[in-house]
């Protein structure tokens, strides 16, 4: 741990130095492998009592998003087209998500939040 700072409304815990971490893309098969291990290693984790369990999904609102999508469109992470094509699976897993269980989950795996380090996949 590098870090902990908690003023009340956001804590924020540091741990690790990323800034000589490479971020992709390229994309290769070898780097999605290490993904797959690394979240076939968090899972593996028992985690902490204290955490808790999440009841539901926590991330953007597709349905929100589908019936307006310019300002989404406007961060500039996809095509119009992509978006298009990928919605009915996004509402779909939001809607059906099984997050029952005791494995650990990171919840926030995309492409632009994981970077490689050390022959491994980090998730920032």
């Amino acid at each position: 741990m590098l870090g902990f700072d908690d003023d009340g409304t956001r804590p924020v815990l540091a741990l690790e130095d990323l800034s000589r971490a490479e971020w992709p893309p390229p994309w290769t098969d070898e780097r999605v492998v290490d993904v797959l291990d690394a979240l076939a290693a968090i899972s593996a984790t028992t985690p902490p009592t204290y955490l808790g369990r999440q009841g539901s999904f926590v991330g953007p609102n597709w349905s929100d998003i589908s019936g307006d999508p310019e300002p989404f469109l406007a961060l500039g992470l996809c095509s119009p087209s992509w978006l298009e094509a990928s919605l009915p699976t996004l509402i779909d897993f939001t809607n059906n998500a099984p997050l029952a269980g005791d494995s650990l989950v990171h919840m926030d795996i995309r492409s632009d939040n994981l970077c490689f380090r050390n022959d491994r996949a980090t998730a920032a």
